[in-house]
C-alpha cells in the first residue's frame, strides 16, 4: 500500500517539477541565454538520474529510499506561496494591477527607480484597457491544423533529439 500511495505521489508531483524548470528558465533568461539555461536544467536533470542510482546502491530497504527521494520534493510545494505569477500570464489575462504590483516590487527588491508608470505601460504595449494606439501584441488565436504545419511537432511530443 505504502509502495502504490509514493507511486501515485511520483506520478502527481514529479510530473510537471521539470516542466515547471523549462518553463521558469526560458520566461526568466533572456533569449540570447536560454539554450544554455535549458542545457544547464538537462544537465541537472541527468545528475538527477546518476544521484537516484548512488543513493539506490546504498539505501537498500525501499520505503527508506522512496522517503529519502521525496522529502527534498515537498519542499516545492511552498513554492506556490514563494513564487510570484508570470508577469506574461497576468498580461495575458489583462490582469495588469497584479502584474504591475509584481514588476514595482522586482524595481524596489532590484533597488531600481522606475521612472514611468507601469500600469500605464503595461496596457499601452498590450492594447489593454485604455489604449487608443494599436497592439503591439500579435496574438493569434491558434487552430488544430496549424499545430500540424510545424515539422518537429512529432518530435518533441515524442522526446526525440
Amino acid at each position: 500500500v505504502m509502495f502504490v500511495t509514493f507511486e501515485a505521489l511520483d506520478a502527481f508531483f514529479a510530473a510537471g517539477f521539470y516542466n515547471c524548470a523549462i518553463v521558469l528558465a526560458v520566461e526568466l533568461i533572456s533569449p540570447k541565454r536560454r539554450i544554455w539555461a535549458t542545457l544547464i536544467i538537462n544537465y541537472f536533470y541527468t545528475f538527477g538520474d546518476v544521484l537516484i542510482g548512488t543513493i539506490g546502491y546504498f539505501v537498500r530497504y525501499w520505503r527508506h529510499f522512496l522517503i529519502i527521494l521525496y522529502l527534498p520534493g515537498v519542499l516545492f510545494i511552498s513554492y506556490f506561496w514563494i513564487m510570484p505569477e508570470s508577469i506574461r500570464w497576468l498580461i495575458s489575462q489583462k490582469r495588469y494591477d497584479e502584474a504591475a504590483a509584481i514588476i514595482e516590487k522586482m524595481a524596489r527588491w532590484n533597488k531600481v527607480q522606475l521612472d514611468f508608470d507601469v500600469k500605464e505601460s503595461l496596457c499601452k504595449s498590450s492594447g489593454g484597457e485604455d489604449s487608443n494606439s494599436p497592439k503591439m501584441v500579435c496574438i493569434e488565436r491558434p487552430t488544430y491544423k496549424a499545430c500540424w504545419r510545424l515539422p518537429n511537432l512529432l518530435p518533441s511530443c515524442s522526446g526525440w533529439p
